[in-house]
């Protein structure tokens, strides 16, 4: 069970139109022998049946049931739904009783967590039925349960009770509905439902109407693993033998009264496998790097680079530059992705896509800097800078789609044409309202495993108000699968680290969260403000947990975890605070706390400086962090510094360290460093407002080579290393490309 802090362990807040668990209630009876009800507020049903002669005929059962606050986020695995305002509760099949449950009930108590509701019942000594059913402000049912209990008069009786979801509508998505023709595959089918308040129900509970799902398909070339889901935790596939269909089949869902209008079905269509593409014409010694930091755990770490090493790296030299920013120089903050043989008008290229924040997105040929097509996209009035807000995060592409994702300023998700640019039928699509409150700052995440990609909104300079989220998109139609909230409707909780969300191989997703609006009187970590959590993939909550940040003005997460798991030790995260902490959890136990907590740079300050994320080598078993400042101790110097993973205890503990440019502390602005990348025994780093990009040996530390002066703007974003290439975006708006 995840326990909120500032809260026991049995309340949340939630949110209708959003999502919420079912599962235990506590129904505490409470027997006095020979009481009667009292108490106003409460309601006390009939007796059902007489007790013996000379023993207590009824005895009292207090019902408390705790109703999160009405705000947009996943449920907390403990509660019911956020829409609930109404408990119906009837004994032994008697008439129910509906009680109303308001802040202004006598015996409901307000907490900043949610609304904590007593409601008392006499019920027999002996066997009973308790039959409840949770209802919403229109006296719709959203859940129910009929649980058996055995009251024994004298003393407390605890009643566990599962709450079952009444599904209302329906969503089924296809991990991949477009699978090529030819190859057998398994898709996994994402079946989500939602109660009479719009909330998506998730377990450990079941459907009290459970769903039935169809395939259309007449010839037979697919299956359904089951057409029954009673639970949101059941698991469901469609086996595909490969074989051409003559029409696409249709997965459909129904469920006792969920009338077809209410349905969303997946049409399933493999694809003609294409013909193969012609020769690249140009270097072929590029992977994709489809996304910020390499991959879905955002370690930085490209495994596939074998051009550029150790031997080599001190021969970098410029190869090309563009300045996509024109007169104004306008800033680039968002890491270029690479794609490898891209097929553009019979020819492959490799080929670079990166934004701007005035707005410009551009696909650049990556061997020679020249531009194949740009595509100006929305920006907002940036109230913090002179600069307009356009594209701040990194685009993600789809090799499958022939699609690059991008955001603009306007919080619309692109879906372009990586050859041409042309923007994809049905997009793009909004993510959020009033873009100048509400920024998409952080890189978007596509999951080819489902087919999801996720975007996450923060604020603007904290200029209230502001309601962070994530969103999950399918990206086969652009409808939204789900979304979390971390303090709506409250002000606050964005969600701006570089690399936005991280994904494991379950496809969980992870992110850290910034602080709530104190403005509106709410302390800095509202709700789920400075937590980190790990969502499932259509961003239900499954664990949580503030790290008890040191006393800081500001000290909320400007950061992406980093999923890492080093030789002979449990799957574990980091994350980076603006307090100046390094905190590390181990994945399976995030409720738990950090399981080291190390201070790297200065806390207390509210410059922001340490921000982003470390990079991973599983090669050398070590955690490389960006540090822009002297820590307190003065074991940690301002650059960059590699901790080594013990082993035995699975902490970090310093393996080497190189100082190098500006120490944050003694200026008077920010001055963040880059994440840093790691490639073929090499790391890289930028030194932020020092305009350099440093190389060292992964091992060793040693220093390597770094730019000098050739690089004029900013350097904040991570150098990208693919195709004996290093690629590094500077805030003056210029792409440089260095090789050997």
């Amino acid at each position: 069970m995840i326990t909120p802090k500032g809260a026991f362990s049995s309340v949340a807040p939630g949110c209708p139109r959003a999502r919420w668990s079912l599962t235990a209630l506590w129904l505490t009876a409470m027997l006095v022998a020979g009481c009667s009800h009292n108490g106003s507020g409460s309601a006390t049903l009939p007796a059902a049946s007489p007790a013996p002669q000379n023993a207590p005929a009824h005895a009292r059962v207090s019902v408390t049931i705790l109703v999160p606050r009405d705000i947009q986020h996943t449920r907390h695995p403990a509660y019911v739904s956020p829409a609930t305002s109404a408990l119906s509760i009837s004994v032994n099949g008697a008439t129910p009783i509906v009680v109303q449950l308001s802040p202004s009930s006598p015996d409901c108590t307000t907490t900043i967590q949610g609304l904590t509701c007593t409601v008392t019942v006499d019920a027999p000594v002996g066997q009973d039925s308790f039959a409840v059913t949770a209802l919403d402000s229109s006296g719709n049912a959203l859940s129910r349960a009929t649980v058996p209990a055995a009251i024994v008069a004298g003393k407390a009786n605890v009643l566990p009770l599962t709450l079952d979801g009444i599904v209302t509508q329906i969503v089924v998505i296809l991990a991949n509905p477009h699978p090529p023709v030819g190859t057998a595959t398994t898709v996994p089918v994402l079946v989500s439902a939602q109660d009479a308040g719009k909330n998506t129900i998730i377990g450990p509970g079941g459907y009290d109407n459970p769903i039935t799902l169809s395939d259309t398909d007449p010839q037979g070339v697919t299956k359904l693993s089951t057409a029954t889901v009673s639970a949101p935790s059941a698991t469901v596939t469609l086996s595909y033998d490969g074989q051409p269909m003559a029409t696409p089949a249709t997965i459909g869902a129904a469920a006792a009264n969920v009338p077809a209008s209410a349905v969303t079905s997946a049409v399933f269509a493999p694809a003609p496998s294409p013909s193969p593409a012609p020769s690249p014409t140009s270097s072929s010694a590029y992977v994709d790097w489809s996304t910020f930091g390499f991959d879905l755990a955002r370690t930085g770490n490209n495994p596939s680079e074998t051009t550029l090493g150790t031997s080599n790296v001190p021969n970098l030299h410029l190869l090309w530059s563009q300045n996509l920013g024109g007169a104004t120089g306008g800033p680039i903050i968002a890491e270029p992705v690479v794609a490898q043989g891209v097929s553009i008008g019979g020819k492959t290229q490799n080929v670079l896509y990166v934004g701007t924040q005035t707005g410009l997105f551009s696909a650049l040929n990556a061997d020679n800097g020249a531009i194949i097509w740009q595509k100006t996209l929305g920006t907002t009035a940036y109230i913090c800078s002179s600069y307009p807000f356009g594209i701040a995060g990194t685009a993600t592409f789809d090799r499958r789609t022939n699609r690059v994702y991008v955001a603009d300023g306007q919080d619309q998700l692109h879906a372009l044409d990586m050859a041409t640019g042309a923007e994809a039928s049905g997009w793009p699509v909004t993510v959020a309202t009033t873009p100048n409150h509400n920024f998409i700052y952080s890189a978007l995440t596509f999951n080819p495993a489902n087919g999801l990609i996720y975007a996450e909104t923060s604020s603007t300079c904290d200029i209230s108000p502001w309601y962070g989220r994530i969103d999950a998109f399918n990206t086969a139609n652009g409808t939204l699968a789900g979304s979390f909230f971390p303090t709506q409707p409250q002000s606050g909780g964005g969600i701006w680290g570089y690399g936005g969300a991280s994904i494991d191989s379950a496809s969980n997703v992870y992110i850290a969260i910034g602080n709530a609006d104190t403005s509106t009187g709410n302390p800095q970590n509202y709700g789920y403000a400075e937590d980190v959590a790990e969502l499932s993939p259509l961003l239900s909550l499954l664990a949580a947990n503030y790290p008890n940040l040191p006393a800081s003005p500001d000290a909320d997460f400007g950061a992406t975890p980093i999923l890492y798991q080093g030789a002979g030790c449990p799957a574990q995260l980091a994350a980076m605070n603006k307090s100046g902490v390094l905190v590390v959890y181990n994945r399976a136990s995030i409720t738990g706390g950090p399981v080291q907590t190390i201070q790297m740079s200065p806390s207390g300050s509210d410059a922001g400086n340490f921000i982003g994320l470390p990079a991973f080598s599983p090669v050398t078993n070590m955690l490389y962090v960006g540090v822009p400042s002297d820590s307190p101790s003065g074991t940690y110097l301002h650059g960059l510094a590699a901790l080594q993973i013990d082993s035995a205890t699975c902490t970090l503990r310093l393996g080497w360290q190189q100082t190098f440019g500006p120490n944050a502390s003694t200026l008077p602005y920010d001055s963040p460093r880059s994440p840093p990348s790691v490639a073929n025994g090499v790391v890289y780093a930028g030194d932020g407002t020092g305009r350099h990009v440093w190389a060292f040996s992964a091992q060793s530390g040693q220093h390597l080579w770094d730019s000098g002066s050739t690089i004029t703007g900013q350097t904040f974003t991570q150098p990208v290393v693919d195709g004996g290439h290093l690629f590094v975006s500077s805030y003056g708006g210029t792409i440089y490309a260095f090789g050997p």
